[in-house]
């Protein structure tokens, strides 16, 4: 029987590695998916599926279609424990799983910073993005009769979050400053680590979308009906949860070395610290060799470094592994809901920042460029709704 290669989630970097994973299983190997769902959504287009720009479709990874076609073995559960000594995983079903090389790409979920006590209100933390759905029904309910919407966070998804709720509602005939509020509430800063040029500039955006910016304010419990702040208590129809991410408690639990938030620690090679057959990728690694930003560039620079590691070791265990090298500074694109985004990149150690209907293009333009990379003629053609 050939070795087993054993794919944790179905993010990103494993939805690409599924368009050459024949050069596997064609040498005699066999590859096991394992997934609690059969989609996975593409998280850069998630605020654009909210404001209408994308439909669901669009942003859509059907994992257990794309892992049927590539003949690899798809298994809906969640993985409980990697024990590390048997080489086994255990399943939310009750199954165990053996591998020979293993790879988590399982991404993040949000922080649970705020404490709630029988909630009477939607409150949905914005991954997984299907609760961008949820957040659109609830408002469709509403109708033109408007809502008060409360965004807790400050970070770029939190952004742009609000910039499309505000396209949403007004796609409903709700208005914005008449008979709909929505309001961000950013914590410490609006981009917390970013430099002041760029929190301007987002900030400007934000208020001619006239979202109101409630900068230094935490939301710190919901009750009922009622949301408590550090400032006020507010009662919103609505609330989006975008206060920074988090890792799977998976590795914790299973007793493999963990950066510092619970991520999956690895070295340059992406591999785990101490077992050299488990191997990660994206938001759920810790990259030990230097910190990272949880941004999904560097999921799609590390994956090639992944694919071509399992592969070697796999098939060939005593070949040499590849190195994973960052690259420098990475672009930012905010979707703003309104046809523009802000364009953010270093250049020589200087944020270069820029608004506009171009950046907006450049991004829809390389959200589509690398769904179509990874889906090949699965994805719809065309350009976004309401773009020429």
């Amino acid at each position: 029987m050939g070795r087993h290669l054993v794919l944790i989630g179905g993010g990103h970097a494993h939805a690409a590695l599924l368009a050459r994973v024949n050069r596997i299983t064609d040498r005699g190997a066999s590859v096991t998916l394992v997934s609690p769902e059969p989609i996975h959504y593409y998280s850069g287009m998630g605020p654009g599926m909210l404001g209408g720009s994308y439909t669901p479709k669009e942003l859509c990874f059907p994992i257990a279609e794309m892992c049927r076609d590539a003949g690899v073995r798809f298994v809906e559960a969640r993985v409980e424990r990697i024990d590390a000594t048997s080489q086994t995983l255990t399943l939310s079903t009750g199954d165990s799983l053996s591998y020979d090389v293993l790879s988590v790409n399982t991404g993040s979920s949000i922080t649970p910073t705020i404490e709630t006590d029988r909630v009477t209100i939607p409150v949905l933390p914005v991954k997984p993005i299907s609760n961008l759905l949820i957040a659109q029904e609830h408002l469709r309910a509403r109708g033109e009769e408007g809502s008060h919407i409360l965004v807790a966070g400050g970070g770029p998804a939190a952004v742009e979050i609000a910039g499309n709720l505000r396209r949403f509602v007004q796609s409903l005939g709700a208005v914005p400053d008449k008979n709909t509020t929505i309001e961000l509430m950013t914590g410490r800063a609006v981009l917390p680590g970013f430099p002041p040029r760029v929190e301007n500039r987002v900030r400007r955006c934000l208020r001619l979308l006239r979202i109101n910016v409630n900068r230094g304010e935490y939301v710190r419990r919901i009750v009922g009906d009622e949301v408590e702040t550090t400032r006020q208590s507010i009662r919103p129809d609505l609330v989006l949860q975008a206060t920074g991410v988090v890792p799977s408690r998976l590795f914790a639990d299973s007793a493999l070395p963990t950066g510092k938030d619970g991520s999956l620690a690895v070295n340059r090679y992406l591999h785990s610290l101490e077992q050299k057959n488990i191997f990660g990728a994206g938001d759920c690694i810790w990259y030990t060799p230097e910190p990272l930003a949880r941004a999904g560039v560097f999921a799609v620079r590390q994956t090639p470094v992944l694919a071509t590691n399992l592969e070697r070791m796999l098939l060939e265990p005593a070949s040499k592994l590849r190195s994973f090298a960052p690259g420098g500074g990475y672009l930012l694109l905010l979707n703003m809901g309104d046809e523009t985004a802000v364009f953010v990149r270093w250049v020589f150690g200087i944020p270069v920042v820029f608004a506009g209907r171009w950046a907006w293009r450049l991004k829809d333009r390389i959200d589509r460029r690398f769904m179509s990379h990874i889906l090949g003629a699965r994805m719809p053609t065309g350009v976004a709704h309401g773009i020429e």
